[in-house]
């Protein structure tokens, strides 16, 4: 079984895009039968915190998604990922195995301070070796109040 939806808009100078998939893997008749094990499906977190278009001020920052929904029930762990372009060819910060929050939601705090940038981010769930597709990509501007700014000579 497979299924896959994209819709997508430019915002800032970005494309901000909404995946939506469904893949499920099994053979040899029930998939409890399947010499990978159950087959398993994973849905993407959704983006709750920075919202898309935000900007942010002051050092680090706490990235927050809604959990992921997994078919059987198991706690996922979560990829996040930072860039500074929306197809994360330049990824600056990552983390691949945050533990699923309590409460519907999973969060990561940013190791690096904010610069006067915009970021691109966006998060997936993964149980054992099966990843769930990526969240859509939100972006979120820094802003580094000038009395933070340093001169460099």
């Amino acid at each position: 079984m497979g299924w896959w939806r994209q819709n997508g808009r430019w915002k800032y100078g970005a494309f901000l895009s909404t995946v939506s998939a469904v893949f499920v893997l099994s053979c040899c008749g029930k998939s409890s039968d399947s010499p990978l094990g159950p087959s398993i499906t994973i849905g993407a977190p959704t983006i709750l915190r920075p919202s898309p278009g935000t900007t942010l001020t002051g050092g680090q920052i706490t990235l927050v998604v809604g959990n992921a929904n997994v078919t059987d029930g198991a706690a996922p762990t979560y990829t996040f990922q930072v860039a500074t372009d929306s197809a994360f060819t330049n990824i600056l910060a990552q983390a691949d195995t945050v533990a699923q929050g309590e409460k519907g939601q999973t969060s990561w705090k940013l190791p690096i301070p904010l610069g006067n940038l915009r970021y691109f981010w966006r998060a997936r769930a993964r149980v054992d070796n099966t990843e769930g597709p990526f969240s859509f990509v939100a972006d979120f501007d820094g802003l580094v109040p000038r009395d933070d700014q340093r001169r460099i000579y």
